[in-house]
């Protein structure tokens, strides 16, 4: 039964992670004396590096509490049964997913407001720097998802998996397995973005050589993605 959630915890505990890591890159920037918010294009929606961590231990604490939570339920521990009447087991990964999604579109100005903004829009304009120019900041959040593909799957098992919670977990399993199509398409979008990418780039900048290797880097990888 564990390994039916596991994918979904693991994405969660992927992403904490990743939050961890932009902070040491954060520390290493400012240690090295990039000007990153200008590469970046930040005005005064940037944080500091005290407050990047306070926002990784938040979603790592709620990962660990959640995982915790799983185990004394899932180990029968007499002193806690009644947790075993009041929490479904199958429900404390997605609690860890509704905090994050509460947090990221969160309507109100908190929790980092111009940042998250900051964040959707940049996503549409890496899309669209496709089809006008692009920068470094396109090609850095690009190459970011291209690097969270598994991830990324997980969070469509997590969406398929919850849409079927009221069938048996058999069904879930045969029903959310990795031989569907979105599976191929989660995996072959970020890097045909990138070499879209590459070819822009190749048009605007004239950087053929170093343009041709990436693009048969990600070409090599939408040839992984569908075997």
């Amino acid at each position: 039964e564990f390994r039916s959630i596991f994918p979904i915890y693991r994405t969660f505990g992927i992403l904490c992670l990743y939050l961890w890591t932009l902070c040491l890159n954060v520390v290493a920037w400012n240690d090295a004396n990039i000007n990153y918010k200008a590469l970046f294009a930040f005005e005064n929606h940037y944080s500091d590096v005290i407050t990047i961590c306070k926002r990784c231990a938040f979603f790592t604490a709620v990962l660990l509490i959640s995982i915790l939570t799983y185990m004394i339920i899932r180990t029968n521990i007499p002193l806690f049964t009644f947790l075993n009447e009041t929490i479904a087991v199958d429900m404390l990964p997605l609690l860890c997913w509704i905090v994050l999604l509460c947090y990221f579109f969160c309507p109100f100005k908190i929790f980092n407001y111009n940042g998250r903004i900051y964040t959707m829009k940049l996503f549409v304009e890496s899309v669209a720097s496709i089809f006008v120019a692009t920068d470094f900041r396109h090609i850095w959040f690009m190459d970011q998802l291209t690097s969270l593909i598994g991830p990324m799957r997980d969070i469509e098992y997590t969406f398929c998996y919850y849409s079927y919670y009221v069938d048996s977990l058999r069904v879930r399993e045969m029903v959310c397995n990795n031989t569907r199509g979105i599976y191929l398409i989660v995996g072959i979008f970020p890097n045909f973005c990138r070499v879209l990418q590459c070819i822009r780039v190749i048009k605007d900048k004239q950087q053929l050589c170093q343009q041709i290797f990436n693009i048969g880097k990600y070409t090599f990888n939408i040839v992984v993605c569908t075997f």
